[in-house]
């Protein structure tokens, strides 16, 4: 067979290997034996038993959940893996019920609005733990407890407010205001507790939209994944909106969903779909899209730079409303 024909084999095995693998997966969810590996261990027999399944069946679904990585043996015991006690915590079927209108989409004439984006921004704030190696870069591209120290932080939109915990936690000067609707807000406290920053950690619940937010009292503004909920109108109200709580000089760290680097375009594909599915309005942009808002709004961009860190789908645009006569 020629090298071509070799690519293309391989490349059919590993669609097949993918689509088995999730029904294995989402198999093994449904009929509960994830949830019988999260309470203690088990053999082959005593989890067919609690299962209800026939011992020759469970004993091939569990060299598969082996193979595919969310289950380890040892000896004749079966335990968790470490990847599945977080995935029963925060996305235990991995996204799935968020796919099951994906077919109502593609058929549909036309994209109905969602009431608010909530629900959507719900589902994405349960899995931003994935955000937490970019949050340690972002620490050192900003300098955060030298450059900049004891700052004051405003984060709009927090969700788990990954990135401004990683900044508090970081800098035992800075503060933390996060604004959102109460059940992420919760999250996010019981994070600042465990890291021990819930001293510096304030609460703002509701719309953010609504809350009355203090003028020039922030440092540095987190937008994290909030501009892609909105056209470009919406955006730059947004932006003007988070601009008039800087201090001078201070600056807007927007966190975007854009593609860095190849190995990410599955995902970021994935996502941009995802948004679409459950968002209409929202849309992912370039960095180039993202400074046209950034001038639009009457802002200035100081810099770009792609976070270089799993899963590489974050860019940051630093931005302030300082003007200077060049520009």
């Amino acid at each position: 067979m020629s090298n071509s024909q070799l690519d293309i084999l391989e490349q059919y095995i590993q669609l097949s290997n993918q689509n088995g693998a999730m029904h294995v997966y989402q198999a093994a969810r449904r009929i509960g034996l994830f949830k019988k590996l999260e309470e203690r261990s088990g053999t082959v027999e005593s989890l067919a038993a609690a299962c209800q399944t026939p011992l020759p069946a469970m004993q091939l679904l569990l060299n598969a959940l082996c193979e595919i990585g969310v289950i380890q043996r040892f000896a004749d015991d079966y335990i968790l893996a470490q990847v599945m006690r977080l995935l029963t915590s925060v996305d235990e079927d991995l996204g799935d019920e968020s796919w099951q209108t994906l077919e109502t989409y593609l058929r549909r004439e036309e994209c109905s609005e969602s009431e608010n984006p909530t629900p959507y921004r719900a589902r994405r704030n349960a899995i931003e733990w994935l955000d937490t190696p970019a949050a340690m870069t972002l620490i050192q591209l900003l300098e955060i407890g030298t450059t900049r120290q004891g700052l004051q932080i405003l984060d709009l939109g927090a969700g788990s407010a990954v990135w401004s915990l990683a900044i508090a936690h970081q800098d035992p000067e800075s503060e933390v205001t996060a604004v959102d609707w109460p059940s992420p807000l919760a999250s996010a406290q019981q994070a600042a507790v465990s890291i021990g920053v819930d001293s510096r950690f304030t609460l703002l619940e509701g719309d953010y939209w609504q809350v009355p937010l203090p003028d020039e009292s922030f440092d540095l503004v987190i937008l994290a994944n909030e501009i892609l909920l909105y056209d470009d109108q919406h955006s730059q109200q947004l932006l003007q909106r988070a601009a008039k709580t800087l201090k001078e000089n201070g600056e807007i760290a927007i966190l975007e969903t854009i593609c860095c680097h190849a190995s990410a375009n599955l995902t970021f594909a994935l996502r941009e779909l995802d948004l679409a599915l459950h968002w209409p309005t929202g849309r992912l942009r370039t960095a180039e899209q993202l400074e046209q808002i950034v001038n639009a709004a009457g802002l200035r961009k100081l810099q770009y730079t792609p976070l270089v860190a799993p899963p590489h789908l974050t860019g940051l645009m630093l931005v302030t409303r300082e003007t200077t006569a060049n520009d």
